[in-house]
């Protein structure tokens, strides 16, 4: 079984597409589909998380995210990415190219 991925940015189907040969992608890139997701599967399911700078954790409890192994931000730096809470959790924050 894949990993479940949480993407909460707006990406073109083609990359998701990608990210779906290593992941079962959830799209969630606006808070009515992040609630919709989130009511119906939780956040404790998701080992991994696409965000950028400008959406970050988009408001999700990092500490609700118990499978949480992987935090990524597309761009550079951790804008809105609360490092003490992953660090404190042993998940791994990295960034790159958007």
């Amino acid at each position: 079984m894949k990993p479940n991925l949480l993407v909460v940015t707006d990406l073109p189907s083609w990359s998701l597409e990608g990210l779906s040969y290593g992941y079962t992608v959830h799209h969630a890139p606006d808070t009515a589909a992040r609630e919709a997701l989130l009511a119906e599967s939780g956040l404790e399911n998701f080992r991994a998380f696409l965000t950028n700078g400008s959406v970050g954790m988009a408001g999700l409890p990092i500490t609700d995210m118990t499978s949480l192994e992987l935090i990524c931000v597309s761009g550079a730096g951790y804008d809105q990415v609360d490092l003490a809470a992953a660090q404190a959790q042993g998940i791994a924050v990295t960034n790159g190219p958007s």
